[in-house]
């Protein structure tokens, strides 16, 4: 009887484990890895604002701005900021990808270092229970598909930079002539 209770037991430690109901070791940056097979809708209503990057290992801002294109699509201003002096060192427009609940945005170095995609999406955290949602941002080389690090982003400024003149009716269309 004893040791069916200890066999029980032990049985219960692996599957909590295997379920990832504990805590992981591994948070943030390229060890963290994003449930995929758990995407949330997309957060437009909450994603404006200043992002910082969780890691060690990549110390960056991104801004978010949420716009409009022509055919009054929403779509997402992103710009990278240096951490330290907030300039802009990256921009790109991002569009969503409806099959993976992601918005993707090529990102073009402004200091002419080439460009890079990032794909912005809000995920649940299995790693804790009760699940929390994140926003997780990935980081992929165009040249080099196996350059690829994944993100927890967290909100450090409710309001977005802009980057050129401001956009009133936040719509990035041309005006027809």
């Amino acid at each position: 009887m004893k040791k069916q209770i200890i066999a029980l037991i032990a049985g219960v430690v692996v599957l909590f484990n295997a379920a990832c109901l504990w805590g992981s070791e591994k948070r943030g940056g390229d060890d963290w890895v994003i449930p995929l097979d758990s995407p949330l809708p997309f957060p437009w209503n909450s994603i404006e604002g200043i992002w910082k990057v969780d890691s060690p290992k990549f110390q960056a801002l991104f801004s978010f701005e949420v716009q409009y294109d022509c055919d009054n699509r929403q779509i997402l201003t992103v710009l990278q900021l240096d951490p330290y002096s907030r300039f802009v060192v990256a921009k790109g427009i991002g569009y969503m990808n409806e099959a993976t609940r992601e918005v993707r945005a090529a990102m073009s170095d402004l200091s002419g270092g080439g460009s890079y995609l990032v794909s912005i999406g809000a995920y649940n955290d299995k790693s804790s229970f009760p699940y929390k949602s994140v926003i997780a941002l990935r980081v992929a080389s165009f040249t080099d598909w196996s350059r690829v690090a994944t993100y927890r982003i967290y909100k450090v400024e409710p309001n977005a930079l802009h980057f050129g003149p401001p956009k009133e009716d936040k719509e990035v269309c041309p005006p027809l002539p």
